[in-house]
């Protein structure tokens, strides 16, 4: 008996040990994620040379490498895979093995296979790593303290050349995407505890939290002043308060923004929310983007079935894109995520990718309907982010630093939120969770 009792105390602190290692390994993974974002965003390396691979470019490489090992050591990938395959990720995965396979037509092989294996590497690894939360308190912390971390870290290209204090230097769409979606999904969850009477210490707690970073990330949603993250973030709170039958609200809104229009002289008022800084020209081409789309849409038409590979696109003498292309190809730069894909993989890859949000909307309104903490938000994330990426891709096309705060939330659903409305993935997550 004493034998026993001493074993069990040695195992006591090696248990402690263990678990610190899990622990770091997913600091390390996120570590790596930081690492590419501060890449990107601080060290910009030029179009042109999209698919030559430089000293930043193998920074990139060095990094979507390293998490590989790290995810083919990790023993809980294989929890990981099962999961995805019980999920609406399963049909996203496969959108990406399609574009691995678009190598085979693409205009440029290596650099197509390259973007695929990168998205796939850097959502599982986010999957991965958010996984080794214990609970949906600990990793919704956690998907909120990491994303507006990475929206300082992007506003990092603004910083380069000193603090300029003003509005038309820190335009962007690219910090206020991920602040758009990281807003929608704290107005969620903020409406969603609003219903209910706040009795217990840990809820009023997360509602102070839900506030803070709520307010944060309006804050420097307004200092992008992007007209596509004002537009998805007002489509995104449309979504949540028809999720949460807060008619009285929609009234009220409704109301106040026919008094503000009559009151501030028409559609002025509405127009300088939505689209601060743009001309009525540059609201007709969406800031160019039209005239993008057409070129596109041209070339989807010379091959709608498979595309020219992901990430690449045949250029032309005469057109806006000649200065970002070389040897008649270059980057595809859709400003669409649609537009991605059918440039990318045609209708083929359009076929495989449209099923996954049609299976998302499926488990993010079964979460709903049981009322699962975390489902409003996600809900009102997930409608601000596929708006965004009509203008900016954060999903379907490259892996691009607004993707971090996108797939962080995505995992958070699918990890711990969707689970607890299908017993068979709450099973698999309770096995994933025990997994060293």
């Amino acid at each position: 008996m004493e034998k026993s009792t001493d074993l069990s105390s040695d195992s006591l602190p090696e248990r402690r040990v263990a678990r610190k290692a899990v622990q770091t390994v997913a600091w390390v993974i996120w570590i790596a994620h930081f690492a590419f974002i501060a890449r990107q965003k601080i060290f910009v390396r030029g179009r042109l040379d999209f698919d030559t691979v430089d000293t930043y470019a193998a920074v990139d490489v060095l990094v979507v490498f390293f998490l590989a090992l790290v995810l083919l050591f990790s023993r809980k990938i294989s929890q990981f895979l099962s999961i995805a395959f019980k999920s609406s990720l399963f049909w996203l995965l496969a959108y990406y093995m399609v574009c691995a396979l678009s190598a085979i037509w693409s205009l440029r092989p290596l650099y197509s296979l390259y973007r695929s294996v990168e998205c796939v590497i850097f959502i599982s690894s986010l999957f991965v790593a958010l996984s080794y939360c214990s609970s949906f308190e600990k990793a919704e912390r956690k998907v909120l303290f990491l994303s507006l971390l990475s929206v300082f870290v992007q506003m990092g290209i603004h910083m380069r050349s000193g603090l300029v204090f003003s509005l038309g230097a820190w335009h962007t769409n690219a910090y206020s995407a991920s602040a758009a979606v990281l807003f929608a999904y704290c107005a969620g969850e903020y409406l969603a505890l609003g219903k209910k009477k706040l009795l217990e210490t840990g809820e009023r707690l997360r509602r102070k939290m839900l506030f803070r970073y709520g307010l944060l990330s309006f804050l420097l949603l307004i200092l992008g002043t992007s007209s596509a993250s004002n537009v998805a973030v007002l489509f995104g709170i449309i979504v949540i308060l028809f999720a949460q039958r807060r008619i009285g609200l929609m009234m009220f809104i409704m109301y106040a923004s026919i008094l503000l229009f009559f009151l501030g002289g028409g559609m002025e008022p509405l127009k300088d929310f939505l689209f601060p800084g743009k001309t009525n020209q540059g609201i007709e081409t969406l800031g160019g983007r039209t005239i993008a789309w057409t070129y596109y849409a041209e070339r989807i038409a010379n091959s709608p079935i498979w595309g020219y590979g992901l990430g690449v696109v045949p250029s032309g003498k005469g057109t806006v894109f000649e200065a970002y292309s070389k040897g008649g190809v270059g980057a595809a730069y859709s400003h669409n995520f649609v537009l991605s894909i059918l440039i990318g993989t045609g209708v083929l890859g359009l076929f495989v990718f449209i099923i996954f949000p049609l299976k998302l909307v499926r488990e993010m309104m079964r979460s709903l309907r049981r009322k699962i903490q975390g489902a409003t938000g996600v809900l009102g994330a997930m409608a601000a982010g596929f708006v965004n990426s009509l203008a900016m891709p954060m999903i379907a096309d490259r892996w691009v630093t607004a993707s971090f705060a996108f797939f962080s939330i995505l995992a958070l659903f699918i990890l711990h939120v969707y689970p607890h409305s299908s017993r068979s993935s709450k099973q698999s997550l309770a096995e994933f969770s025990k997994q060293t």
